[in-house]
């Protein structure tokens, strides 16, 4: 029997550091979040993947991120 692996993946709506995360030393902007992204994928390895809450900023740096990286995805926009 084929199993097909699907994922939703709430990414928090924000596509830079806020000054609140700044004061506690941490960053919660794409540059930062979008390889830990990738990398749990890699882990995970699943079929399909639903974004929520990505901004379309969010959704074109990570998909640059996973096609340099060779990852095997494809987006499919709902708008």
């Amino acid at each position: 029997m084929t199993k097909l692996r699907i994922m939703s993946n709430n990414l928090w709506w924000c596509t830079n550091n806020t000054p609140a995360w700044e004061a506690m030393g941490a960053d919660c902007s794409n540059a930062a979040r979008v390889p830990g992204f990738a990398r749990m994928y890699e882990e995970i390895r699943p079929d399909i993947i639903g974004l929520q809450e990505c901004s379309a900023r969010m959704t074109r740096d990570l998909m640059i991120y996973l096609a340099e990286n060779s990852f095997p995805y494809t987006m499919v926009w709902g708008g």
